[in-house]
């Protein structure tokens, strides 16, 4: 026969899960909230949102694994020291004095020539004509308000100075590329030109920015449309970079909506004064190319008349080398999304320009003979080490040098961090894909109909802990698409959209909460205790007869010598007896945050620690068992006068992890603990009568008191109980407040039991007997002792006393 209480519970949750949406007005919520989402997604807010996501989870790529940077990348910076008057042997501020001339710029060309042999040399500085420069158009201003003269004078100054700094710094170049030519080691120039907005240079310097014809990609190399912005305008460095032999690349740095930059064109569209669009590559992507080894005009070639490069707008920028083919991928704007692996400070190589300068002249002084401080010279040494075969940027980076941006892992931030990232996110191919919307759409529409069926179809616990689920694994799974499979992932959006389904199917829950509580109680309000009701009626699922791993303490108490006493007694006197006892120790037990297992006759069975957990069950099942003996010696006295017998109790109490829950049949069952922990402490209870103690705790409970300074405990014995193979060692809770000389003489008496000294065990346990004023455990110890010494335990013997049966 099917039990009456399996099938009211199941009628009963098929009653509440009536009230709510089926799972199909769910899936029409879902696609509800979802058609709003992606109407919102097309919104520059939701976007910019998303990218300060991603951009958190970068950073936590960085706190967590570190930075990652190829080893090959180094950063000369003109930074704060280079600049600063005090320090600088230019001898002013960028812009001033010594920073006019190209003088210094030429002698560390050279010295990167001669000493640190860099494979590549990229200058991210706009090297301007003079006209071009600030400091020349402030001072003819400035000259034109004084005199006429000293106006003359400076222009004159300027344009020598503008001179003589073209033919040295060509003179250079030619230098590195003869060098190269004859096979000897030289690094690769690479130096910038800029797209402005708002101005038509073009018109100004025809003949000049006809250049850059000549380093335009191949006809043909662009296969498809690209969306990228057409620039007019351009600033171009001095003629000795424009017509040297160097490379050349546009510095430009466009952030994204909000302010960051995220995002570097590797390829830039120019259009001439007479409206012929040309394909440029930019200053990052010909700085990798030149550390490949590949001269950025010889990009026609590569594998019998096959093109060097090939761009696929939105997808990728594949270039054909001698060693494979590699692919870049770029959005429709030619644009890399950068890989934010590290920081500024994190590049393998930062110094300073000013001191590669003077590693260089103390190499250059060497050279010539000069007396050279050992230190300097080594440290040259070491500069020369650090940038040998390196990719270097040479870059400004001082404070208010204006050529600063932010970045997701960092603010304010030289924006040549954006043209290094680039170059290691190629040079060692670990790209970032940005989140692909469409991608986003559709496979959210898909978690919103399996969320709408789980939660129409499954228990209501299991739809819950599977949208809780995907929720919590959204943030990872972003990561690791980022991490594993390059691909950011839209993050906010769709743990918003699992948001409203969660509170959604909240809302269902609330109205058929009430419903259910109600069946609950009705069906088990007469089988279960309160506190276990109150723990079902607030998860339904501990109805079930499944149970759940806990730790707990375990207590068992019985009346000593009950069976004489009830002989005595009949059963009014008995039943009655049972009750005043009975009464004011579940009392105490309850009180104590304990949860009354069971009665058998005399005897209680009681754990802490369930159905509730509580860190300190084992302590308040021992102040409860001590609060017991103390309550029973008043109540013992009540009730030899009023019975006629004198009760006493022992109790057991063991710690561990056991099995709680619902056991049983489906007819009957009742929350209770199962488990090792369980029986033994069931064991220990019985054996107080050996040792003529009241209470005797196991090793897991007295373990759990160390810190309980108001519990004291006294080592008893190791023991074998009844069925078990290893030994255990038992406690007994004293009923003192303080540590008594008795325990310690006890104490030593089973050090020395142990060791087989027999003649000091028995002293030991003699003395415990005498101090405490008669000790019936220490006279058990003493007639073992005596036992073993006319018949020793066998070799190998651990102390423990086996002993042979249950009561």
């Amino acid at each position: 026969m099917v039990s009456r209480v399996q099938n009211e519970a199941e009628s009963g949750r098929r009653k509440a899960d009536q009230y709510g949406p089926a799972w199909g007005s769910l899936l029409a919520i879902s696609a509800t909230v979802w058609l709003v989402f992606a109407l919102a997604m097309s919104l520059d807010s939701v976007q910019v949102l998303e990218a300060k996501v991603l951009d958190s989870v970068q950073k936590f790529r960085l706190q967590w694994l570190g930075p990652r940077v190829d080893p090959d990348l180094a950063l000369v910076a003109v930074d704060d020291f280079s600049v600063d008057p005090r320090a600088s042997p230019l001898a002013d501020v960028w812009g001033r004095g010594g920073w006019l001339t190209r003088d210094h710029w030429v002698q560390q060309m050279q010295f990167h020539h001669e000493f640190f042999r860099p494979r590549v040399l990229a200058y991210d500085i706009l090297f301007q004509p003079a006209e071009n420069r600030g400091e020349a158009e402030a001072a003819a201003v400035l000259s034109r308000l004084l005199t006429l003269a000293p106006f003359t004078e400076r222009r004159r100054q300027i344009e020598r100075l503008e001179l003589e700094g073209n033919n040295e710094l060509e003179n250079q170049l030619l230098n590195m590329a003869d060098a190269r030519s004859a096979g000897l080691p030289a690094p690769y120039p690479v130096f910038a030109y800029f797209f402005p907005t708002g101005r038509s240079v073009t018109e100004e310097h025809p003949e000049r920015a006809g250049r850059l014809r000549q380093l335009a990609l191949p006809e043909g190399a662009v296969v498809g449309e690209a969306r990228a912005p057409v620039h007019r305008a351009v600033l171009l460095p001095i003629d000795g970079i424009l017509h040297g032999p160097c490379a050349l690349g546009a510095i430009n740095v466009r952030p994204d909506p909000g302010g960051v930059v995220r995002r570097l064109p590797l390829v830039d569209v120019w259009e001439d004064e007479r409206g012929k669009r040309w394909h440029l590559p930019s200053f990052a992507l010909v700085v990798y190319l030149q550390s490949l080894g590949l001269d950025p005009a010889g990009l026609h070639r590569l594998g019998e008349g096959v093109p060097g490069i090939r761009v696929e707008p939105g997808r990728h920028l594949v270039l054909e080398t001698s060693t494979g083919r590699r692919h870049i991928p770029i959005d429709r704007e030619l644009r890399l999304f950068l890989n934010n692996t590290f920081r500024f400070l994190d590049v393998p190589v930062n110094l300073s320009y000013m001191r590669v300068n003077q590693a260089g002249l103390a190499l250059a002084g060497q050279a010539l003979g000069a007396a050279t401080d050992e230190a300097a010279l080594q440290s040259a040494r070491d500069t020369a080490g650090r940038l040998r075969d390196r990719v270097v940027f040479i870059a400004q980076a001082f404070t208010g040098s204006g050529d600063i941006g932010n970045f997701p892992l960092e603010e304010s931030t030289p924006n040549v961090m954006a043209h290094m990232i680039a170059v290691d996110n190629m040079m060692r191919q670990d790209f970032l894909r940005p989140p692909h919307t469409g991608w986003t759409l559709g496979g959210g529409a898909a978690v919103a109909g399996l969320l709408a069926w789980a939660y129409g179809r499954l228990r209501a616990t299991r739809a819950t802990v599977l949208g809780a689920s995907l929720l919590l694994l959204w943030l990872p799974a972003g990561f690791l698409a980022m991490e594993v499979f390059g691909r950011g992932i839209h993050l906010l959006g769709p743990m918003a959209l699992i948001v409203v389904l969660l509170a959604a199917h909240a809302f269902h829950q609330f109205r058929v909460e009430a419903r259910r509580r109600d069946e609950i109680r009705r069906l088990f309000s007469s089988m279960v205790s309160p506190r276990v009701l109150e723990l079902m009626e607030q998860d339904p699922t501990a109805v079930s007869l499944e149970g759940r791993r806990m730790e707990a303490t375990m207590f068992f108490s019985d009346v000593a010598g009950f069976t004489s006493i009830s002989e005595k007694l009949t059963p009014q006197e008995l039943s009655a007896l049972l009750n005043r006892y009975l009464t004011p120790m579940s009392d105490i037990i309850i009180a104590a945050d304990g949860y009354v297992d069971k009665y058998e006759g005399d005897a209680i069975m009681a754990v802490w620690g369930v159905p509730y957990p509580d860190t300190q069950h084992a302590a308040k099942a021992c102040r409860a068992a001590r609060d017991q003996l103390g309550l029973l010696q008043s109540l013992g006295a009540e009730i030899e006068a009023d019975c006629g017998v004198r009760i006493d109790i022992r109790i057991g109490i063991n710690s561990g992890t056991v099995s709680a829950g619902n056991m049983g049949s489906a007819r009957k069952f009742q929350y209770t603990v199962m488990g090792d922990p369980v029986n033994l402490a069931a064991r220990l209870e019985p054996i107080n009568k050996d040792y003529g103690t009241r209470c005797i705790l196991g090793p897991r409970t007295a373990a759990a008191l160390a810190n309980e300074t108001d519990l004291v405990l006294r080592r008893l014995d190791r023991i074998v109980v009844k069925g078990k193979t290893e030994p255990v060692e038992i406690f007994e809770l004293c009923e003192t407040a303080t540590r008594g000389p008795w325990v310690d003489a006890y104490e030593a008496g089973l050090v020395h039991l142990w060791a087989r000294r027999w003649d000091e065990a028995d002293e030991a346990f003699a003395r415990a007997d005498r101090l405490r004023g008669g000790d019936e455990a220490s006279r058990l110890q003493r007639v073992r002792v005596a036992a073993y010494r006319t018949d020793p335990p066998p070799a190998g013997w651990n102390g423990a006393w086996v002993r042979s049966s249950k009561d």
